[in-house]
């Protein structure tokens, strides 16, 4: 896709989003290294998929707890509790369990589970949680900015997806959604040349996410998420590629 075609919005222009009752989230934020944006993305997420249900977050990284964290700075500065229920799962096992059982008995509609900055134990783990209706698919979320430390971690994350998919013999959902963009760099260009290359062919969303100060206000979980809303709307209306249960059809369209 040329750069130039990139919805390359201001934040405040994107509408504000409502899922239709029918969709069900299984999203999984995680992958590559750490730093990259993954809790930010998880909250703003999150805040757009539970206008339409209950919505549980799973905080899965033990070293920093933050999305546990944000919920609780947000109810401390505002006295109101979030919009979604955040619950930390600190053990290096049972992430899949932990959280289907959490789901299920809590009634939770939308699940989000927010990784540590690795493709590690509990990558895999989170993959292997299946959605809760037939029809729907787990959704890899790769939240990351363009710069070149990060997008080097791309192929190894979707082979690592792709092996989890094929083992489990079902599709897994994957996009990549370009956050903190410079505007003054030639970054985000670079990455989307990157990914559009034949060898490539890694699945990332129109909707860029920019660096803003709103994305980096700890505790705040705004009304209208900025450019979220068309991130959320993007996957929601089914236009995020899809890992087949084959390694060789890993980010093919």
């Amino acid at each position: 896709m040329p750069y130039s075609d990139m919805l390359l919005q201001t934040c405040e222009k994107y509408p504000r989003y409502v899922p239709p009752d029918n969709y069900r989230a299984t999203w999984i934020v995680g992958g590559g290294k750490g730093g990259t944006v993954k809790t930010t993305s998880a909250i703003h997420l999150a805040t757009v998929i539970a206008r339409s249900g209950s919505t549980l977050v799973i905080d899965a990284d033990a070293g920093s707890q933050s999305s546990a964290k944000w919920a609780a700075t947000y109810q401390q500065i505002t006295g109101k509790e979030p919009p979604f229920t955040v619950v930390q799962h600190t053990l290096e096992t049972g992430l899949a369990a932990t959280a289907r059982r959490i789901r299920r008995e809590g009634g939770f509609k939308h699940l989000i589970v927010d990784l540590p900055g690795n493709a590690g134990a509990q990558f895999g783990q989170a993959l292997r949680i299946a959605p809760e209706d037939a029809g729907g698919q787990t959704e890899l979320i790769l939240a990351i900015t363009p710069s070149k430390i990060e997008v080097v971690t791309i192929n190894g994350t979707l082979e690592k997806a792709g092996e989890v998919a094929e083992e489990l013999e079902r599709e897994i959902g994957a996009q990549i959604i370009w956050c903190r963009n410079d505007s003054r760099t030639i970054e985000l260009s670079d990455a989307i040349e990157a990914a559009d290359d034949e060898s490539q062919g890694w699945p990332y969303l129109r909707t860029v996410v920019p660096q803003r100060v709103r994305y980096r206000n700890f505790g705040e979980i705004p009304d209208h998420t900025g450019s979220y809303e068309g991130v959320v709307s993007e996957i929601v209306e089914g236009k995020a590629v899809v890992l087949q249960h084959k390694k060789k059809e890993i980010g093919a369209a």
